[in-house]
């Protein structure tokens, strides 16, 4: 997991170099979705798959990792795995950060949204993290639910 926390740390560093390069340009989603697509894409593992729900304005960047979901059950019982899963939730919630001063600084879009959802990897409806704007809005291995359901 370490490795894949370096590739996150990695990652938050480009949004941050792509957001100044482009900062004075409005783009359209599609757009907006390729280049998230591109920033993500590596050969550690992670997938993600990017899109965008027009009707709520939020872009999602939906990841999924062989074993996370095995990570994240030790997590609840096994400290270093705790220690392990809050330092990608960490990761996570800067890259959430760094895509939503992306989207800002490309979209013409009044308030833009980012959500990173982590997936289980055995069951891909099972969700184990939700990111909202840089705000944890559920995570499996500590019992946040701001969800409501």
């Amino acid at each position: 997991m370490k490795k894949h926390i370096a590739f996150l740390l990695a990652l938050v560093f480009s949004c941050t170099l792509f957001t100044a390069a482009f900062a004075e340009t409005s783009t359209g989603s599609a757009t907006v979705v390729t280049l998230l697509q591109s920033l993500t894409s590596n050969e550690n593992g992670i997938l993600f798959d990017v899109s965008y729900d027009d009707a709520s304005d939020i872009y999602y960047l939906y990841m999924q990792q062989d074993g996370l979901g095995a990570n994240a059950s030790l997590a609840k019982s096994d400290a270093d795995y705790l220690e392990q899963w809050y330092t990608l939730r960490t990761s996570l919630i800067d890259l959430c950060t760094n895509a939503m001063t992306l989207v800002k600084a490309l979209t013409s879009s009044d308030n833009p949204s980012v959500a990173v959802v982590v997936r289980n990897d055995t069951d891909t409806d099972d969700i184990l993290l939700t990111i909202l704007n840089s705000i944890v809005i559920y995570d499996s291995v500590d019992g946040t639910d701001l969800t409501g359901k």
